[in-house]
């Protein structure tokens, strides 16, 4: 699908279309946000981490599969592995196990499995508390902007900083984060209603968020920014 739109785009004359894309730049960015070192190590190290996850997760070995494997194994590989990569690419953001078995369960290749008892609710359930406990500064960080949103929200001439490159404030009704890069999100008419358990984070397009929400904005933020700069600095080769 994304190939055929790129289709529809061209330079005009004596333009270059610069095309760029980074393999799973939003994980990697949230690793290194969160400060989960181990896994940022990992993917800095070229490790095949939807294979490593998949393996706890099954307790079997669990790798790539290879065009020389027997279909059986070939099919038990791709599919415990896709479980691995669906964990490490979906839960960042704080999917929880109803939403993670519903994109399984309207899956057409998956369905028949869910169908069938070889696959069920509690096993989502499982990937969901091994992803987060296995890589559990991430939850950390979701409750971190969610406690510095609320905070300069509630009291809006205080700040507050998260990892030292994260800028929560407050102005003109509205909620910023001031990303690494100088740009800043943006929660315009932002508010905190309720108390304890019951308190709602608001904002003019949306109620209820939380830091899994937030955590979000943030990384795809930064990812946009990343992806930005590599643009200009590969087009920069072309004069």
């Amino acid at each position: 699908m994304i190939a055929e739109v790129r289709g529809l785009y061209k330079a005009p004359e004596g333009c270059v279309l610069g095309i760029l894309d980074f393999a799973a730049i939003e994980a990697r960015n949230l690793a290194w946000q969160a400060g989960q070192d181990d896994l940022t190590e990992m993917f800095g190290t070229g490790a095949d981490i939807y294979s490593e996850f998949a393996t706890e997760l099954f307790d079997a070995f669990v790798r790539k599969p290879s065009d020389d494997d027997p279909v059986p194994l070939h099919k038990l590989y791709s599919l415990r592995r896709g479980f691995g990569k669906d964990a490490i690419l979906g839960c960042g953001y704080g999917m929880g196990t109803n939403k993670f078995y519903q994109n399984c369960y309207i899956n057409p290749s998956l369905r028949p499995l869910f169908d069938s008892g070889k696959y069920d609710w509690d096993f989502i359930d499982k990937l969901i508390k091994l992803y987060r406990r296995k890589y559990s500064k991430i939850p950390h960080f979701w409750s971190e902007v969610e406690k510095a949103w609320s905070y300069v929200t509630r009291f809006k001439h205080e700040e507050r900083i998260v990892n030292d490159n994260l800028r929560f404030y407050h102005k003109d009704g509205a909620t910023f984060i001031e990303l690494p890069s100088g740009r800043y999100i943006r929660y315009p008419g932002a508010r905190v209603t309720g108390s304890g358990k019951s308190t709602s984070l608001n904002y003019k397009w949306a109620k209820g968020i939380w830091g899994g929400y937030l955590t979000e904005n943030i990384i795809q933020s930064e990812s946009r920014d990343i992806l930005g700069e590599a643009i200009v600095r590969s087009m920069m080769k072309w004069y």
